[in-house]
């Protein structure tokens, strides 16, 4: 009886001890809101949306040396190219949460861009991306965290709109 009680206890000190040592569920260490695939060559794109001060994408960064991240931005498609324009801005997180510095807000504007779209898998001819715009910033030392937020440049109808999307993230440090 005693070495069934000391088994039951060891099972309940090491089960949630398991429990806490799962991988993170992130693919790719990216917090995200919406996620696609290109139909052409399956490239992951995010959606960006205006949600005030809470960012549309989190991406954990893996080194607390200073580095760069480099990402495009691009407008909506369905029917028809949606001009609308947006800025995109970069929070810097420490390591306790604060975000202890932000970036200047980067512009998509609609007027000077290819309004040829890339059609998201299984939704050709229904949503996808237009325009590439080339965005870097330097991210700072200390930064455990990147959070991009987008930023409607006219009112939008709704609160939290789609604003946007953000592909071909790279991070180098």
């Amino acid at each position: 009886m005693k070495h069934w009680l000391i088994l039951l206890a060891l099972c309940l000190l090491v089960i949630p001890g398991a429990a806490w040592s799962q991988p993170v569920p992130w693919e790719n260490n990216i917090l995200y809101i919406t996620q696609y695939q290109t139909a052409s060559d399956a490239t992951l794109v995010y959606g960006v949306f205006d949600l005030g001060l809470k960012p549309s994408l989190r991406i954990m960064y893996p080194s607390a040396k200073p580095g760069q991240i480099t990402f495009l931005v691009h407008g909506k498609h369905y029917h028809t190219p949606v001009a609308s324009a947006f800025k995109v801005s970069l929070a810097f997180e420490d390591a306790t949460g604060r975000i202890f510095q932000n970036s200047q807000p980067y512009s998509f504007k609609p007027e000077d861009k290819n309004l040829y779209p890339q059609w998201f898998s299984q939704l050709d001819q229904i949503a996808g991306y237009y325009g590439d715009e080339v965005i870097q910033a330097k991210v700072p030392a200390g930064t455990t965290v990147i959070d991009i937020l987008g930023n409607a440049e006219k009112s939008p109808a709704t609160p939290n709109t789609l604003v946007g999307y953000i592909s071909h993230i790279q991070i180098s440090s």
